[in-house]
């Protein structure tokens, strides 16, 4: 299998770094340099206030969008779609602890009968499991009850209000239906992983393999063995961890300042990064203190 989409996101990327540039301009310039590509403004999605591409030869890699307000300020995203996999690993290695969004993972299958045959597979997995399959393309049926072969049919298992679903399509006449040279027979499976909010942070520290999309779900590991992928590890993709009161004032903090406090963490032992900021938070604030009586 191979990524499809990814759409990623970083937390304290607004900060300044050590010479006085902006975190997220460093990290685009990165990217940049490690995908060679250029950068370029691009359209402002999702609420984010300022947003660039990455593109190369006239094909664009990666959304970039930064400036987030309310709920995802101090947040930069990443938004990367037929170019994931290319894209995704470089992200994971620049940001090895980041949260997820969405991630996607395809294979295409060809010859003639493919598609009966997974849509037969994935009917009786879906059955096995009682979970729902949406067919999409009804409609490419003509009155005579023959099938527009020009068009390409879909099957959308799984609910869409979940955070796992495998998508069936006939990846070849969609490409056909563009313009793109194709072959007729191709099938795309999809897996499609949309983790929960309390989720999102935790699969971003996951080392995730595009197969390993499979193992979010146990019917998806189902699917997974048909596919020749055996003993899946089964992942927890809903919500895995519901921080208390205390935890969510810390997380607040880790989100603003994270690439410092992995640096301290480097430098420092746990109990020595406890008692530093405590000292300087003393002294920050008898310094303010002092400029308040003189003022």
């Amino acid at each position: 299998m191979k990524w499809d989409f990814a759409s990623v996101t970083k937390w304290g990327l607004d900060q300044e770094g050590p010479t006085g540039e902006i975190l997220f301009d460093l990290a685009v310039v990165e990217l940049a340099k490690r995908l060679d590509g250029i950068i370029e403004t691009a359209e402002n999605l999702n609420g984010y206030r300022l947003a660039v591409q990455i593109t190369r030869r006239g094909e664009k890699l990666v959304h970039c969008l930064t400036g987030g307000a309310g709920s995802a300020k101090g947040s930069s995203q990443f938004i990367a779609a037929s170019t994931a996999s290319e894209v995704y690993p470089v992200l994971k290695d620049m940001f090895p602890r980041h949260s997820v969004s969405r991630l996607d993972a395809c294979e295409d299958y060809s010859g003639e009968g493919t598609w009966a045959m997974l849509e037969g597979m994935l009917t009786k997995v879906c059955a096995r499991h009682g979970v729902s399959m949406a067919p999409y393309g009804e409609g490419h049926t003509r009155p005579d009850g023959s099938r527009d072969k020009t068009k390409g049919r879909s099957w959308y298992c799984g609910s869409k209000a979940s955070p796992f679903r495998i998508v069936l399509y006939e990846k070849g006449l969609e490409n056909m239906a563009k313009g793109i040279p194709d072959d007729a027979t191709k099938v795309r499976l999809e897996v499609r992983v949309r983790p929960s909010s309390k989720a999102k942070e935790m699969v971003g520290t996951y080392d995730l393999k595009p197969a390993d999309l499979l193992g979010f779900s146990r019917w998806g590991k189902d699917v997974g063995e048909y596919m020749g992928y055996q003993e899946l590890d089964r992942i927890a993709v809903g919500s895995v961890w519901n921080p208390n009161q205390q935890e969510k004032l810390i997380l607040k903090i880790v989100r603003m300042f994270d690439r410092g406090i992995e640096e301290m963490i480097r430098e420092y032992p746990p109990e020595e990064i406890g008692r530093m900021l405590v000292e300087i938070h003393k002294k920050n604030r008898a310094a303010s203190d002092a400029v308040k009586a003189c003022a």
